[in-house]
C-alpha cells in the first residue's frame, strides 16, 4: 500500500477525473443521484448525527461547496465508493482553516478509496498554542507503521506517500504528541507555502500476529 505508482482510478466514470470546482462537484453528486428524487435521497440520509436538508443538497447540486464536516456524510448518502469524500476534502486543501472551526485531537482515523492507486497525502496542523513546538507523528497503516518527529509551524505540514489498490480500505491510525488537525486527500496540487515531506521510504514492515 506504501508504494508509489501509477494512478488507477477503478471506480465509477462519476468521479473521474476528481472534480476540481464544486461546480464539478455538483455535477458528480447529480449523476450519483441517478433517477433518485432529492425529496426521496434526503429521507434516506445515513444515520451520521448530521440531516441535511433537501435546500441543502440542492445547493451542493448545483455548485455550493460543501462544509468539510458533511464529507463523510455526503459520501455515505451519494453512494461513489468512497470519491465523494475525497473529492470534497481535496476541494478545500487550499484555503483549510481548522482553528477557526475544528476541535483538535491526538488520535486520527483515515481512509482512502480501496480502488486507488497512486499518491496520497496528509496534511497536520498544529494546535494554535502549540505552533514551532516538535510533535512526534506516529502512523500505522495496516501492517505498516511510520514515525517522525517535526516541528509544526503556522502552515502545518503536507505528508506525502504512495498507495496502492486494496480489496477492502485499510484504515490510517494517526497519533501526535500534542493535539492536532488533519486533512487527507489524494493527488492534489500542493501549496507551495507549506512544508511537504515525502514519507514514501519511511514505513516499516511490522509482522502481523
Amino acid at each position: 500500500m506504501c508504494d508509489n505508482k501509477g494512478h488507477n482510478f477503478g471506480y465509477s466514470s462519476y468521479m473521474y477525473p476528481l472534480p476540481k470546482t464544486a461546480e464539478e462537484l455538483g455535477k458528480a453528486l447529480r449523476n450519483l443521484r441517478g433517477d433518485r428524487g432529492l425529496r426521496q435521497l434526503a429521507a434516506s440520509q445515513p444515520s451520521t448525527g448530521i440531516v441535511l436538508s433537501k435546500s441543502s443538497l440542492a445547493r451542493f447540486e448545483a455548485g455550493q461547496r460543501p462544509s468539510l464536516q458533511y464529507a463523510d456524510h455526503l459520501s455515505k448518502l451519494y453512494g461513489g465508493d468512497g470519491w465523494v469524500e475525497v473529492a470534497i476534502r481535496n476541494l478545500w486543501i487550499s484555503d483549510w482553516d481548522p482553528w477557526s472551526e475544528e476541535m483538535p485531537s491526538v488520535d486520527h482515523v483515515i481512509s482512502w478509496p480501496a480502488s486507488y492507486s497512486g499518491m496520497v497525502w496528509i496534511r497536520i496542523y498544529p494546535n494554535p498554542y502549540n505552533v514551532n513546538i516538535s510533535h512526534l507523528i506516529q502512523i500505522r497503516w495496516g501492517p505498516w507503521r511510520c514515525r517522525m518527529e517535526a516541528p509544526l509551524s503556522n502552515k502545518g505540514i503536507l505528508l506525502t506517500t504512495g498507495k496502492s489498490q486494496e480489496l477492502v480500505a485499510v484504515s490510517c491510525h494517526i497519533n501526535t504528541s500534542h493535539p492536532t488537525h488533519l486533512l487527507h486527500g489524494v493527488n492534489a496540487t500542493l501549496d507551495s507555502d507549506t512544508p511537504v515531506l515525502d514519507i514514501s521510504q519511511s514505513w516499516e514492515f511490522l509482522e502481523l500476529t
